[in-house]
């Protein structure tokens, strides 16, 4: 109860203020996710067919994903730090609306090979998500729930992550431009891990952390915060290491180690919860898979690129093969 007494109920006309935003800031990543199916359907099997798959993936990750998790790692860093973050819900929405049309300027940019256009969509994705991480340091320092709050720091390495990602997906299509295939291949490595690895995987982990047992409708276990925070910096480690493994692919052999064992922090008191109350529903149940699947990724992904630093291909043969690993 942020806004009263404990035990207070909030006024009508706030509930319903709240549901309202909250219903329209989920409308943009609906929004989102129909833009992705139309163009999936157009592009497989329609008229956009020589587009290529591109534009409706990064629609989805980048336009529904990435506003989705713009929107909830807000919510959660409010919960979780007992403390409004800094502009409060303005500036919530224009960091989601600027999310939004930077990444309408990099798909445009990058689909019409107009590069400026897709630099200056990168450039303002980049500093949406800088922006929700100066919001979250700042609500950081004014937590008042310490056992939870260090929970917070993965959205906010998240976020940097975000725009680290975003910079050398650009970087992979200029280079791309350029006639630079290896470059191009070698950036591509980097941006689909530190994207796929680092900004969604850091940020689903370390939300489990409390919707695990809140799915489950149980209390956590006592160890699961402090183990959480010590995983982040592994997980941050493998997705470096996993991210770097185009220009050395046996770099890719100790990111396969180090980044499940930070996840271990969390899938081990998740683990132990689940043992107390089983996840019987179709959303937890779902949730456990997804979180399976999700590791087995990192370790196909790891390993097949690993495995490359084995055979006699030169450097710029062992990326391309590393860039078909991701594919598969």
């Amino acid at each position: 109860h942020l806004g009263g007494a404990p035990g207070a109920r909030r006024p009508p006309a706030r509930r319903h203020a709240r549901r309202t935003t909250q219903v329209r800031r989920n409308a943009v990543v609906l929004g989102w996710i129909v833009l992705a199916a139309v163009l999936a359907v157009l592009v497989i099997g329609g008229p956009l067919a020589s587009w290529g798959t591109w534009l409706p993936l990064h629609a989805l990750l980048l336009g529904g994903i990435g506003s989705a998790i713009t929107v909830w790692s807000a919510h959660f860093a409010d919960t979780l730090l007992h403390r409004p973050a800094l502009g409060g819900a303005v500036l919530l929405d224009i960091r989601l609306y600027a999310h939004g049309a930077g990444t309408l300027l990099v798909l445009t940019g990058i689909t019409a090979s107009a590069q400026a256009l897709a630099l200056a969509g990168v450039a303002v994705v980049v500093g949406a998500a800088l922006t929700g991480v100066l919001a979250i340091a700042v609500q950081y320092r004014r937590a008042v729930a310490p056992r939870l709050a260090a929970l917070a720091v993965h959205y906010a390495v998240a976020l940097v992550l975000l725009a680290t990602g975003a910079a050398l997906g650009y970087l992979t299509s200029w280079a791309q431009a350029r006639g630079s295939v290896h470059a191009s291949d070698v950036f591509y490595v980097a941006h689909t891990t530190t994207m796929v690895l680092g900004f969604v995987g850091t940020t689903v982990l370390g939300t489990l952390t409390v919707l695990w047992p809140t799915m489950l409708r149980t209390r956590m276990e006592p160890e699961a915060p402090r183990w959480t925070g010590r995983g982040l910096p592994l997980l941050v480690t493998g997705t470096a290491l996993i991210a770097a493994s185009g220009l050395l692919a046996a770099l890719a052999v100790p990111g396969t180690i180090v980044y499940p064992a930070g996840a271990c922090g969390v899938v081990v008191p998740a683990v132990r919860t689940a043992r107390r109350v089983p996840p019987t529903s179709f959303a937890t149940a779902s949730a456990a898979a997804a979180v399976i699947w999700f590791l087995i990724g990192v370790v196909r992904i790891g390993t097949g690129i690993g495995a490359l630093a084995l055979g006699d291909a030169g450097p710029q043969e062992r990326v391309a093969a590393a860039r078909e690993v991701i594919h598969g």
